[in-house]
């Protein structure tokens, strides 16, 4: 078989292209890594790995783990979009790829504050 000219770079390749301010690892363990956002991304990491990688016997997600990790990534990109230096690479301009991060932040925001909230008491009869 043969391979294409151009093959995609692979996540921990794309952390180290980062500016310097910005540049991440992902870490060996959970809770290894030196920053919150190499944390959140070694959870998401792992956890594409899993569904991809492994035929699933059950799945438990922590939901809101799942988007605070998001959440992070999210708010780090957006830094990194909205900091001098940034140049596009893509087909949106810079001010459409803010906006599009800001309102992603925010509905992952309402999502947590939803699925962190108690449910509430039941009135007793």
């Amino acid at each position: 078989m043969e391979y294409p000219n151009c093959r995609l770079a692979s996540l921990q390749e794309l952390l180290k292209r980062l500016p310097s301010p910005h540049r991440a690892i992902i870490p060996k363990a959970h809770d290894a890594g030196t920053t919150e956002f190499e944390n959140a991304i070694f959870a998401l990491q792992e956890m594409r790995h899993t569904f991809s990688h492994f035929p699933p016997m059950s799945w438990s997600i922590e939901k809101a783990y799942m988007l605070e990790a998001i959440r992070i990534v999210l708010q780090k990109t957006k830094t990194i979009v909205s900091g001098a230096g940034y140049e596009t690479q893509n087909r949106f301009h810079q001010t459409e790829t803010e906006n599009l991060l800001i309102k992603c932040i925010e509905i992952t925001e309402k999502l947590l504050s939803i699925s962190t909230q108690s449910p509430s008491p039941k009135a007793s009869t």
